[in-house]
């Protein structure tokens, strides 16, 4: 079982609501509400990519992180991102999640997998 875990649930709930298609965000808030069942607990980070490191450094430790799913939640409005995210999307999280279409192909013409 994978359980998801955020710092802020109501902010995350949000966010969630006024940025992903209904039947995505749902699905979502409900994971969010599951209880531990001695799952891998999954991090949704709200952050840009340049920041995963610090996130993860700052509140887990390296045993902590070894049990745990990252996700990247992301967007970036324009059809490029900084070279300098390409090792954090790629490397720092299990996957990143996005908003849009367009969002999705950004990251993945950058090198970013699917």
């Amino acid at each position: 079982n994978v359980i998801p875990q955020v710092s802020n649930r109501r902010d995350c709930e949000g966010m969630l609501l006024r940025t992903f298609p209904a039947c995505m965000s749902g699905l979502i808030i409900r994971m969010l509400h599951k209880q531990p069942p001695g799952g891998r607990t999954i991090q949704v980070i709200h952050r840009d990519p340049g920041r995963y490191k610090h996130f993860k450094k700052q509140v887990y430790g390296k045993e902590e992180q070894e049990d745990m799913l990252f996700v990247g939640r992301s967007m970036y409005e324009t059809d490029r991102i900084p070279a300098e995210w390409l090792v954090p999307a790629s490397c720092m999280v299990d996957q990143v999640w996005v908003p849009s279409d367009f969002n999705r192909k950004t990251f993945a013409a950058a090198g970013i997998p699917e």
